[in-house]
């Protein structure tokens, strides 16, 4: 049996029987080789980037054939051997990527967790510090008015006690005037 190089391909991916009535036929990529009876009438979900669809009679000569590959010499077993080993290996680094990129998944939304906290603390923080300013310059402006208060007080205080004075300066000045005429008549 003769295979042409495009349709070797196809004994790599065949369909595996798979009934259900009624229901869409989900189709995926499971890492694997399958083959999935679908008959006349199947509604097909294709989750995978994809998929070679054969009738029974192409199904059965490709099978034959990789059965055949399979049963000839040591040396197409070794190189079926090795290209099966390159597929287990493929599929396990595949697998170990998908962890490796669900564990930084999840690290990266602790991170974000934690970096919302965060943010949401210093928010809290800084509204209070806000808070906290806004009150202070309150204070500030209160304490202004009532030194200004206080200044016109004491500047009132300083007046009323240099009128005093002057009063006190007068009334000397009027007892001396008065003394003095007292004592030279």
């Amino acid at each position: 049996m003769r295979l042409s190089t495009s349709t070797s391909t196809l004994v790599f991916l065949l369909l595996f029987p798979l009934i259900t009535l009624g229901q869409p036929k989900v189709f995926s990529d499971g890492g694997t080789i399958q083959s999935v009876l679908f008959l006349a009438g199947d509604l097909v979900d294709i989750q995978c980037d994809s998929v070679f669809v054969l009738n029974k009679l192409t199904f059965r000569r490709y099978d034959s054939a990789y059965r055949d590959l399979r049963k000839k010499g040591t040396s197409i077993s070794g190189l079926m051997s090795a290209y099966d080993e390159i597929i287990t290996l493929q599929e396990n680094r595949l697998r170990e990527q998908t962890r490796n990129y669900e564990e930084l998944r999840t690290q990266f939304s602790a991170l974000t967790s934690e970096t919302r906290e965060r943010i949401s603390d210093s928010s809290a923080r800084l509204g209070s510090a806000v808070a906290s300013m806004e009150n202070l310059n309150r204070d500030l402006i209160e304490t202004k008015k009532l030194l200004g208060e206080a200044k016109a007080i004491i500047e009132a205080e300083q007046r009323g006690l240099n009128l005093e004075k002057l009063l006190w300066g007068f009334g000397g000045v009027a007892v001396g005037i008065v003394v003095g005429v007292v004592i030279s008549n």
